[in-house]
């Protein structure tokens, strides 16, 4: 029995051992409250970020969104002002040429004619010699 007790002894931790790894255990512990806070800090702080760039994304989508529909609204417009103009050139066209007919039947003919005739004429005199 008394080696029995002997063993029991034996086997037992010291207290001064048990305080020891005890403490040890509680620096362990806190240790590790530490980092965990420490890294549910830098999670918050990442979730949080994630949160701004996502919202800076929808933003940016959203003004993306409207980009888009401006321009399509002014390749629109730019399509029927370059159609107004094209009709625009025409009508100007046909302004000058009706001018010019205008002017062209209130033309006294005659002394250009001649005028044209005697410049041929001296042309071909000149040609000649």
């Amino acid at each position: 029995m008394e080696q029995s007790s002997q063993a029991n002894a034996h086997q037992a931790p010291q207290p001064d051992r048990t305080e020891k790894r005890l403490s040890t255990l509680e620096k362990d512990k806190m240790r590790l409250w530490k980092m965990y806070n420490d890294h549910h800090a830098q999670l918050d702080q990442l979730t949080h970020r994630l949160d701004e760039l996502n919202q800076m994304q929808g933003q940016q989508l959203q003004s993306e969104q409207q980009f888009n529909q401006q321009s399509g609204q002014l390749h629109q417009e730019l399509k029927q002002l370059s159609y107004t103009l094209k009709r625009t050139r025409r009508l100007l066209y046909l302004a000058v040429i009706l001018l010019l007919l205008v002017s062209i039947s209130q033309v006294d003919w005659q002394p250009l004619w001649h005028a044209s005739q005697q410049a041929f004429s001296l042309l071909q005199a000149r040609m000649a010699s």
